[in-house]
């Protein structure tokens, strides 16, 4: 090939990446948007992957495809998360949502479940659980 065809050549792809990009961005001008989370972003990536190609997307939203990729990626859940999620809910009713994350930390390690307190408040997040304080009255 000569320097000539070389660069013709060139030139046709760098057009080609600018009409791609376009095209992306006149049908999802909603991916554009700054100030979204990533977990938004990747969810609307991988939606607008069935029609182009990831590495496009992700080089044009400057987005890493490696973490795209892990984000993407499902992650097996527990039994024993779900089972302690579920006696998180019951314990909360049970107590009348009183129970914060230090003393639900206590019940879920006396029923043998032994994790910490970052977990446990993980854990109650997940199970959209909120301590609740009472009221306090006065009597005046």
């Amino acid at each position: 090939m000569t320097p000539e065809q070389q660069e013709i050549q060139s030139l046709k792809k760098q057009l080609w990446r600018a009409q791609m990009d376009n095209e992306i961005l006149k049908k999802a001008h909603s991916l554009v948007c700054n100030g979204q989370s990533k977990h938004t972003m990747i969810t609307k990536i991988s939606k607008a992957s069935k029609q182009y190609n990831t590495k496009e997307l992700c080089r044009l939203f400057k987005h890493a495809r490696s973490s795209y990729y892990y984000q993407v990626k499902d992650k097996p859940v527990n039994d024993n998360v779900n089972a302690m999620i579920k006696f998180i809910k019951q314990t909360a009713i049970e107590v009348g949502h009183t129970y914060g994350k230090r003393r639900m930390q206590v019940v879920l390690n006396n029923q043998g479940y032994n994790i910490g307190l970052y977990q446990t408040v993980t854990l109650m997040n997940k199970a959209n659980v909120v301590a609740i304080r009472p009221r306090k009255r006065h009597y005046y």
